[in-house]
């Protein structure tokens, strides 16, 4: 598959020379941005999907102020462009996906913020330095900085002070310091073969950090994100509804805070029937309930008020609370029998020994009384 496209690679060719192949302004072959006109101007987003960029692929673009780079950038640095003419550009939106920033990207350049998604591995030489450099965000997926990578002295020295380029302010990123000495490699000293397609010696250059003295490093610094809501759950009979607001760092996705928010009040039970059990002796009362809401069975047990009647019955009225509700229910025990010849109420009848005695008595009293008429 293809890795590199060279500057020019496609100059004067049929392909190139066809305008119908131009889609504002630049033109792409494939997966790859090759190419793109001189008037282009304002912020150039290049379309999803894209895989690579040419080499000086924005060379003349002299009027170019923003660069918006897509997702789908992830398997390709992104080449050197001798950016001579980009002296405009304030901008470059870089989107999670990229590895590697490639030698000099942005040295002739205004950008002043440069924010690098998670994915990039490396920096190149140079490859952070501009007139107007101030500040620089990483996440946590760096593992190799270029010489000088945001060190604006070197370029300043390279032109003896006739141009003077920024040192970033400051550099922050997501990783703890013990994080970033054990995972971070920094090149103090260039490559000669990375200087050999533009014929320098590295015998030529300082030794450098990749920042000047005069840069801060903060770290365990986050890019907090927009708020976003996690675990919705609605309100229940016995709960109240609520969700989880969380911010993440939006380069590493690291869980900066949550928050529980409550949104509606617990619904609660709706009992719309009971029903109603009774000891055998009608002295206890249970009431119970089913909420058609969550299935839920409600039950309390209910006080429960006898009261003799002069007939012998016995009115047995129960009362209890349940859902915040009052429920009453009633039961008449009757009369017990009277043996009109004994006077005796039928429970001592049943009596184990008395019992028999009452019944034998009964039988000769009745069958007296049967004789007597």
């Amino acid at each position: 598959s293809v890795t590199r496209i060279g500057w020019n690679a496609f100059y004067e060719t049929a392909y190139a020379n066809d305008a119908a192949n131009w889609e504002d302004g630049v033109l792409y072959m494939d997966n790859w941005l090759i190419g793109a006109k001189s008037d282009l101007s304002g912020t150039l987003t290049v379309k999803e999907g894209t895989k690579g960029l040419a080499q000086s692929v924005f060379y003349e673009c002299a009027s170019l102020e923003g660069i918006v780079l897509p997702s789908s950038l992830d398997y390709s640095s992104i080449p050197f462009t001798d950016v001579n003419n980009l002296s405009n550009l304030t901008s470059v939106t870089f989107a999670d996906g990229l590895k590697s920033l490639d030698f000099g990207m942005f040295t002739l350049t205004q950008v002043e913020d440069f924010v690098l998604p998670n994915s990039v591995e490396s920096l190149g030489t140079i490859s952070l330095t501009s007139y107007s450099a101030k500040t620089v965000r990483i996440g946590n997926g760096l593992k190799e900085i270029g010489y000088a990578a945001a060190n604006g002295d070197l370029m300043t020295g390279y032109t003896g002070g006739a141009v003077v380029f920024s040192n970033p302010e400051t550099v922050y990123t997501c990783m703890t310091e013990e994080e970033w000495n054990e995972n971070v490699t920094i090149r103090t000293l260039p490559t000669q073969e990375e200087l050999d397609p533009y014929e320098l010696n590295a015998a030529d250059f300082p030794e450098l950090n990749w920042i000047s003295s005069d840069t801060e490093m903060v770290f365990d610094s986050h890019l907090e994100g927009e708020p976003v809501v996690e675990n919705v759950v609605e309100a229940t009979c016995t709960e109240a509804g609520h969700y989880d607001k969380v911010v993440y760092c939006t380069l590493c996705n690291k869980e900066l805070s949550r928050e529980t928010i409550e949104t509606d009040p617990a619904i609660g039970h709706s009992i719309p029937s009971v029903k109603w059990s009774w000891s055998k002796d009608y002295k206890k009362a249970t009431v119970k309930g089913v909420c058609p809401g969550c299935g839920e069975t409600l039950s309390a047990e209910a006080t429960v008020e006898r009261v003799a009647q002069e007939d012998g019955s016995t009115i047995c009225t129960a009362t209890a609370e349940l859902n915040g509700n009052t429920y009453t229910d009633s039961k008449t025990i009757p009369a017990p029998y009277r043996c009109q010849m004994c006077s005796f109420y039928d429970k001592y009848h049943k009596v184990p020994f008395f019992g028999w005695i009452v019944t034998i008595v009964h039988f000769f009293v009745h069958l007296g009384t049967g004789l007597g008429k």
